[in-house]
């Protein structure tokens, strides 16, 4: 299995830590973001279901929410105001909005848009083993197991996508005995925030690791930015959202599933409309 928080070089050797563009492929940092290894063998190529059956697309899986809850909504204020008081230790005033109060991964966006790499790197740092200890015992997401084995058992490639770091992904997969049925994992570029989703950037390179056509794959996410990069770079997207879709498909979704257990229907059956509009699944 490839883990990635930054794009590997062209004949990545595994176990070794690649350079991404721009970095001197100096000391990595410890929390083992950036890690590439040689993708797991005969992953994307079983034999169940579906096999022989012409083409069918490769899944792009966002994390946090679809496969698990890494962090409850109500800690991440907490983590932002942490991530607020080390900026302003600095003397960086912060302003007050919404979401910087909200999500530390804003913070994170923040700090890096100050030119400060030493504070983005601290606080890429402290997010790192925020979500490495979270993943001991992230609870996972109903359905999520079953939608994992089932898209492996018929032959489809998954690729995490996401804006938590590779490790942690890591961790929580081994931990529930899934990392098997994962061809690799896209993770967050370690202290450049701006490649985050809503960036296609992190989708584009998971197609590269697949060598893939857009067309040919399909993202599920449950975010706005989950739509928002999978649309940039030409990738259908399912959204997952168990309390309503409604805001995922006026971001362009091109269906909703409330349940994960339906991701593999909603993957290999392609989008489903109605009166030229799109519909949630379980509105059908």
């Amino acid at each position: 299995m490839s883990w990635q928080g930054e794009p590997p070089p062209a004949t990545p050797r595994a176990g070794t830590a690649a350079a991404g563009p721009g970095r001197s492929g100096g000391p990595r940092p410890a929390n083992g973001a950036g890690r590439t290894e040689r993708p797991g063998r005969g992953v994307g190529r079983g034999d169940g279901p579906g096999r022989g059956d012409g083409p069918r697309p490769s899944v792009l899986l966002d994390f946090d929410g679809p496969v698990c809850t890494l962090l409850p909504q109500d800690r991440l204020p907490v983590l932002a105001g942490r991530f607020t008081d080390v900026i302003r230790a600095r003397g960086i005033p912060v302003p007050d909005t919404p979401p910087l109060r909200a999500d530390p991964l804003e913070s994170l966006r923040f700090a890096a848009g100050t030119g400060d790499a030493d504070l983005t790197r601290a606080l890429e740092d402290m997010m790192c083993a925020v979500e490495a200890e979270a993943a001991g015992e992230a609870p996972a997401t109903d359905g999520a197991a079953t939608a994992l084995r089932d898209l492996h058992a018929a032959g489809l490639a998954v690729v995490i996508v996401s804006n938590n770091a590779a490790e942690a992904i890591r961790i929580h997969l081994e931990r529930v005995g899934l990392a098997h049925c994962v061809a690799a994992v896209v993770g967050r570029p370690y202290a450049r925030p701006w490649l985050m989703k809503p960036s296609p950037a992190p989708v584009r390179r998971a197609l590269s690791l697949l060598s893939a056509d857009p067309s040919g794959c399909v993202l599920i996410g449950d975010s706005v930015n989950d739509v928002q990069s999978a649309t940039a770079a030409g990738v259908r997207c399912v959204g997952y959202a168990p309390d309503g879709g409604g805001r995922l498909l006026a971001a362009g979704a091109d269906d909703v599933i409330s349940h994960m257990g339906d991701a593999f229907h909603a993957v290999v059956t392609g989008p489903r409309r109605g009166n030229g509009s799109n519909q949630t699944w379980q509105e059908l």
